[in-house]
């Protein structure tokens, strides 16, 4: 097994089994080297990540709620075919810069296409704990409020969105408050309902009934498991405590 010494060029001497003479480099060289690497390679598997069959069903229906011409940009270039390999690359680019937590999201990316949602859970948390002063640490909390969703544990999901929703420093207000709304209507939380639409007030979102159908419309593309589908008793709890969130015709 290759472990991380912080000499990205040992690291990858080491890698690609080569046998080059030492040549010796001052600390800023390495770190140049292994944060140019790193860069690269976090770009490269991103794209691979996105450009993979499962990402439409999955992370832009669900963890980044984007579109068909989204993951078409994706597509279009080079990508790692293979998820697992995928996954391995996610992992070597995270290793290069620990210090990055959004690079922990795209390992728990990686693990979710290739089916594996409680390592993704477990990256999440771990990486929660590493980065317990983050100013991103909102975005750690949303994607383990949808892994813990695709686990099929609500409560542990909504447990998550409200901490992204109460993270210090910048927070999705957007993205935090329709999670809350949704998760809180499928759960029966009216307080995280009320929360949800508090934020999507604060954030002045002028068509937050439009994404709050959208969201159910995505959810609802999934079939209609106990978790994910949206039937009429949740559109109903949503509009007891939100109505102004709900647009005409959504039943």
């Amino acid at each position: 097994m290759i472990r991380s010494t912080g000499n990205a060029s040992e690291w990858w001497t080491a890698l690609a089994g080569t046998a080059e003479a030492r040549v010796s480099r001052s600390c800023r060289e390495m770190r140049t080297t292994r944060a140019a690497l790193a860069e690269v390679l976090q770009e490269r598997v991103r794209r691979s990540l996105l450009a993979q069959p499962e990402a439409q069903r999955l992370i832009f229906t669900v963890v980044r709620g984007g579109t068909r011409s989204d993951q078409e940009v994706y597509e279009r270039g080079p990508s790692i075919a293979d998820p697992q390999g995928v996954l391995l690359w996610a992992k070597a680019a995270y290793m290069l810069e620990r210090r990055d937590p959004f690079r922990a999201i795209t390992v728990a990316h990686a693990q979710v296409i290739c089916g594996d949602v409680e390592g993704a859970s477990e990256t999440l948390r771990l990486a929660l704990m590493q980065h317990a002063d983050h100013p991103g640490r909102f975005a750690l909390w949303q994607n383990l409020g949808v892994v813990e969703a695709l686990r099929g544990r609500p409560s542990a999901s909504l447990e998550a969105y409200r901490n992204a929703a109460a993270a210090p420093a910048r927070v999705d207000r957007v993205l935090a408050g329709i999670a809350l709304c949704i998760a809180g209507a499928k759960c029966g939380r009216a307080d995280d309902i009320r929360l949800g639409a508090e934020l999507l007030r604060s954030a002045d979102v002028h068509d937050a009934s439009m994404r709050i159908a959208q969201a159910i419309r995505a959810r609802r593309a999934r079939g209609s498991e106990a978790y994910w589908g949206f039937d009429q008793a949740d559109v109903e709890a949503l509009r007891a405590v939100a109505p102004e969130l709900l647009p005409l015709g959504l039943g």
